[in-house]
């Protein structure tokens, strides 16, 4: 197999399109050190990408506030097109007109009346999963809003060693596979309806009497001096790499955009046939 070098890992360009161009890489961002987003769309395996993301710095008038978000749709990108353009319009919106002190309460209504939004659109089968993270300082404190729907993971890395942020829901969840099946939902071959393995997304509104629902998991942290890497990416990646992988790429001596490339590039190595999509905030 003929192989390149790129990012630091070698990699064989009959899988990957990736190119210098893909994402985008803030190096001097205001609410965090930098960040940096990259993608591929793993034309081996995908006709088209599905994945999308939305980054924000300065966020609603505010230089401490940053959102982040990475989104993966399914049966096309009509869902997650949207979201990355809804996602920082709403947000913005409630907390410049309220200055909340806490964001959770706002965060799930966001959800709730995007999700609304979507009833106008053609996502009766066509849907997304949706993970967004918000920085920001509250009274005297930095503190991290994760917020997910469906797999799309964030993971933290805390001077090298992994702690996940949110909640991986698909049917294989216990808890997720008993909320369905009490509610009158129904689970065949592992799917709920037979169809989508997620439990919790935007849009799927063919499925929404089967049990999946757009009620996000909310996670808010309480940024310490150890937190080294936030890392938001899509199933793409960590359907062959583990959060422990994640993290053990994320080397404080390089940059974000770096990093980022180089977690893509390694989770193609190992096989990945999804789109993938990679978010690195560097706390």
């Amino acid at each position: 197999m003929e192989s390149g070098i790129y990012g630091g890992f070698g990699w064989d360009s009959g899988i990957s399109s990736l190119v210098e161009d893909t994402g985008l890489h803030n190096k001097e961002a205001s609410c965090c050190q930098e960040y940096a987003v990259n993608e591929d769309p793993n034309n081996k395996y995908r006709a088209y990408m599905e994945d999308t993301y939305s980054c924000n710095d300065n966020f609603a008038g505010d230089v401490t506030c940053g959102l982040f978000g990475v989104y993966d749709g399914h049966g096309g990108n009509t869902v997650s097109e949207y979201l990355k353009e809804r996602f920082p319009d709403e947000l913005k919106s409630r907390i410049e007109s309220e200055s909340p002190s806490d964001l959770v309460t706002i965060i799930e209504e966001t959800f709730e009346k995007i999700d609304d939004e979507l009833k106008l659109m053609d996502s009766d089968t066509c849907g997304s999963t949706a993970c967004i993270g918000i920085i920001r300082m509250e009274s005297g404190h930095k503190v991290l809003y994760i917020a997910n729907v469906g797999d799309t993971r964030a993971v933290l890395s805390r001077n090298g060693v992994e702690e996940r942020l949110s909640v991986d829901h698909k049917v294989a969840d216990k808890s997720e596979h008993d909320r369905i099946i009490k509610g009158g939902g129904v689970i065949m071959n592992d799917r709920v309806g037979g169809t989508l393995v997620l439990t919790r997304a935007m849009g799927d509104f063919a499925l929404k009497d089967s049990g999946v629902i757009c009620q996000p998991t909310i996670r808010k942290h309480f940024i310490r001096p150890f937190d080294r890497f936030v890392v938001i990416a899509s199933d793409g990646v960590y359907d062959t790499l583990s959060d422990e992988d994640v993290v053990g790429l994320c080397d404080i001596e390089e940059s974000t955009d770096k990093i980022s490339k180089n977690i893509i590039v390694k989770a193609l190595e190992k096989g990945s046939q999804d789109n993938l999509c990679c978010c690195v905030i560097k706390l």
